[in-house]
C-alpha cells in the first residue's frame, strides 16, 4: 500500500483526533482529554500539551512535548503509522504498529516514542507487555549515507514489522520522504517507516 499523509497544525489533542480517525486503536476516550490504549501500551494527553506514556499502568514517561499550533505529519502504512510533528528545531515522533518476535513465533502490539531533542535523541517503547525507558545512543553523522535498523525492544526480543530507527545519517532534523536504494521511506529525525 502507498503511503497515506495527512499534514496539520495543532496541539496534541488536535494530533490525536486525527490520528484516531487513521488508526485503529484498542479503545479511544476523548471525554476528558485523551486516553488512547494499543495493546499494553496507553498514551493519555490531559490538556493538548502534555504526553504520558504507560506501560499498562506503569507510567515510562510525563512530559509536555506539544505545542499550542506545531506543524505535524500522520503517515499510515499497511502495519503501522507514524505522527511526527516539529518540537522547536526537531522532530519528536511516534510510531504504532505489529510487532513479532525474533523467531517469529508471537506477534503482538507496541508503539515507540522518539525524543528529538538531540543527537541521542533517546525513545521510549512498550513492546508487548515490556517497556524501555530513555534508551539512547549517538547518531553518527556523515555526508552522504542514510543507515536505518529495524526497531527492536531489548527485552524478549521483540521486532517492530515497520519501525526504523537511525545509526548513521546526514541530520537529526531530517523530516520527509526519501529514497533509500528502491524503498521509500518517511523519515522522522531518527525514526522511520517504510512504505509497504
Amino acid at each position: 500500500m502507498a503511503f497515506e499523509i495527512y499534514n496539520g497544525t495543532g496541539d496534541g489533542t488536535a494530533m490525536f483526533t486525527k490520528l484516531n480517525e487513521m488508526w485503529e486503536f484498542d479503545s479511544y476516550d476523548d471525554t476528558s482529554g485523551i486516553t488512547a490504549t494499543y495493546g499494553n501500551a496507553k498514551f493519555v494527553i490531559p490538556d493538548g500539551t502534555i504526553l504520558r506514556i504507560y506501560n499498562g499502568t506503569t507510567q515510562i514517561i510525563n512530559q509536555e512535548v506539544f505545542a499550542s499550533n506545531a506543524l505535524f505529519t500522520i503517515v499510515k502504512s499497511d502495519s503501522s503509522i507514524m505522527l511526527s510533528w516539529l518540537n522547536g528545531n526537531y522532530s519528536d515522533t511516534i510510531i504504532i504498529g505489529a510487532l513479532a518476535n525474533a523467531d517469529g513465533t508471537s506477534t503482538g502490539k507496541g508503539i515507540v516514542f522518539t525524543d528529538g531533542v538531540n543527537t541521542n535523541s533517546p525513545y521510549y517503547m512498550v513492546a508487548g507487555t515490556n517497556a524501555d525507558r530513555n534508551v539512547s545512543n549517538v547518531l553518527h553523522q556523515t555526508d552522504v549515507l542514510t543507515q536505518l535498523m529495524p526497531q527492536v525492544s531489548m527485552r524478549e526480543g521483540w521486532i517492530f514489522n515497520n519501525a526504523y530507527r537511525s545509526l548513521y545519517d546526514t541530520s537529526v532534523s531530517k523530516r520527509g520522504l526519501y529514497m533509500i536504494g528502491s524503498d521509500r521511506f518517511y523519515i522522522s529525525g531518527r525514526a522511520a517507516i517504510k512504505e509497504e
